[in-house]
């Protein structure tokens, strides 16, 4: 850990470090990558948590009350569906409406625009509208047989919120491995920016050398992204990162020479 802290420091503020990669005394530090990747994984599944329990939790706690009246009773039994309320029922949000229940309607595609909403579903059938445009048609026979009233369905967001740590544990390998790729994929992507613009101004090196490199100098844009992720700012796309890692390396390695191979004549 105190090794990780101090190529932060001097990924961050060092030169002479990145002189010392250019002579190739410097070798890849994949952990280090794998560090950056386990900040980013730890912060992302730590504000999800938290976002969840003070945002999302309560949001849809409040949508549940404000469209399941406490006296609403759902059933669906033998694929057919029934409720104790006049219909049409709409469940809404923002004054929109998602879902729209009428089981005295006939099956027809024509719902949607006519109730106005997303889903709809009559007696015996779902029907829903894809974010593609496509109308889909879903019986609702086969459909495990189910009761469901407000208190039921508050109580399943209750059991998910006490149980929520285990789907963050359960993610935590997952985001880990794609936030490392990430990370390898950029630093790979500026190490060969890096390694054509040495060579435009006359200052080759091996890409082995522009790898590693890069592979500090990301710590800049991982801070920068990460800061503005955590506020919901824009964050900097793959290419732009690739591109600002690449230069930030550059700056760094500087009038640095490349070490002379000695010949002996024998």
């Amino acid at each position: 850990m105190k090794n990780f802290l101090k190529s932060i420091k001097k990924s961050l503020s060092d030169k002479s470090f990145y002189q010392e990669i250019a002579a190739g005394q410097e070798q890849t530090k994949v952990r280090y990558m794998f560090g950056l990747a386990t900040i980013a994984t730890l912060i992302i599944l730590s504000l999800f948590t938290i976002t969840s329990y003070t945002h999302m939790i309560p949001e849809l706690r409040t949508i549940v009350t404000e469209n399941i009246k406490p006296d609403l009773v759902l059933t669906l039994k033998s694929g057919e569906l029934s409720l104790n309320q006049p219909v049409p029922y709409a469940f809404t949000q923002s004054s929109k409406n998602m879902i729209v229940i009428d089981t005295n309607a006939s099956t027809t595609f024509d719902a949607l625009d006519t109730y106005k909403t997303a889903v709809f579903i009559n007696k015996t059938n779902l029907i829903l509208r894809k974010s593609s445009g496509e109308v889909r048609l879903i019986p609702l026979k086969g459909m495990p047989d189910f009761t469901l009233t407000q208190a039921s369905v508050l109580h399943m967001i209750d059991v998910g919120a006490r149980y929520l740590w285990i789907l963050v544990l359960i993610a935590f390998i997952p985001v880990l491995l794609l936030e490392f790729l990430g990370i390898i994929l950029t630093v790979l992507f500026s190490g060969c920016i890096l390694w054509v613009i040495l060579k435009i101004t006359s200052h080759p090196l091996l890409f082995k050398q522009t790898y590693i490199a890069t592979a500090y100098s990301y710590t800049f844009i991982f801070f920068i992204n990460t800061i503005l992720w955590v506020f919901d700012v824009w964050v900097f796309g793959f290419f732009l990162s690739s591109l600002i890692t690449a230069t930030i390396a550059w700056l760094f390695i500087g009038d640095s020479k490349k070490p002379e191979v000695v010949s002996e004549v024998v």
